[in-house]
């Protein structure tokens, strides 16, 4: 996919933008997407996985923005259907997250734990009153033998093209 801005000669702003025009490319394959930077192909690329920023970081011509966004990873549970449908159930799940050590080796430290909300601290409406949960082995076996699924086995279903989600 491709989409090219040009200027708009009756911008509001005398000797704004700067850009005369800009060519946005969809690349959907990351690997693909730091090779065309690392080759001139782009001049620049967003939405980087922690592999691909330390790659670029290797290089000596190129390197990484870090900005805040609103990207979340999560584990996400149905709760119309059995065993979502029982909240001793998930809060088992949510007390066997190593949050912190999520953020520090799979994201590579290129994030902020958070707590069962896509609501980053840096947004005005994040609650800050509201903690990030532990992980709490002793509290999840008691929920999910509270909810009747001690010696069950859940399927739990990823894919590869979030990251974090691997």
């Amino acid at each position: 996919m491709r989409t090219i801005g040009t200027k708009n000669p009756n911008y509001y702003k005398p000797g704004l933008p700067h850009l005369d025009e800009v060519e946005l490319i969809g690349v959907t394959d990351g690997a693909a997407r730091v090779n065309a930077l690392m080759s001139g192909d782009l001049q620049m690329v967003s939405t980087l996985t922690a592999a691909d920023c330390k790659r670029i970081k290797a290089s000596s011509e190129f390197g990484v923005l870090e900005s805040k966004s609103g990207m979340y990873t999560n584990l996400i549970i149905r709760t119309d259907v059995k065993p979502g449908n029982n909240e001793d159930f998930v809060l088992a799940m949510k007390y066997l997250q190593p949050r912190e050590m999520l953020v520090k080796t799979v994201l590579q430290g290129y994030g902020d734990v958070s707590n069962d909300t896509p609501v980053p601290p840096w947004h005005p409406l994040y609650n800050a009153d509201l903690k990030p949960r532990a992980l709490d082995i002793e509290k999840a076996k008691f929920h999910i033998k509270k909810a009747g699924m001690a010696g069950s086995t859940v399927e739990i279903i990823t894919t590869p093209n979030i990251e974090g989600a691997k």
